[in-house]
């Protein structure tokens, strides 16, 4: 059965997937919150004197760094485009420390963030961060300390 066919030659049928994937990879893009109120959350309930409470944080506050996290991660290149620079400077700090509390609460209780991986700088180089409307994939922290 046969849904028609295009000018490329393609049935409706095969399109019926690209389709669906264009429309999805669109929704995900969302608007990102330049106020960046949930990190400021999560700042002022879990860090005391310049230190995190990584154990408190992990049991209490996963799912706000996760929501935060994902809202960061969502940010496209349309939008990316239209920010201010302060606006892009302040997404790019705040996403270092962010993701970097993040990978020090996978590995925790850690140390230090630079005793992850056999490495040295390891956990730096990390292709971690999920970015893929901005960056088309996952980046490192120090693609973000240098890009």
């Amino acid at each position: 059965m046969s849904l028609g066919v295009t000018s490329t030659g393609l049935s409706l049928a095969h399109l019926a997937p690209i389709l669906l994937f264009t429309r999805l990879a669109g929704a995900a893009c969302t608007p990102v919150d330049h106020a960046h109120a949930a990190w400021t959350t999560i700042l002022g309930r879990f860090v005391r004197a310049g230190e995190v409470a990584y154990g408190r944080l992990g049991r209490e506050g996963a799912p706000l760094l996760a929501s935060y996290l994902d809202g960061l991660s969502s940010a496209c290149a349309d939008d990316y485009a239209r920010w201010s620079r302060a606006e892009r400077l302040a997404f790019w700090i705040n996403a270092y420390n962010a993701f970097a509390v993040k990978l020090a609460l996978d590995h925790y209780p850690i140390a230090s963030i630079r005793r992850i991986g056999w490495l040295p700088g390891a956990a730096f180089r990390e292709r971690f961060i999920p970015m893929p409307g901005l960056k088309g994939g996952n980046v490192s922290l120090d693609d973000i300390e240098n890009g």
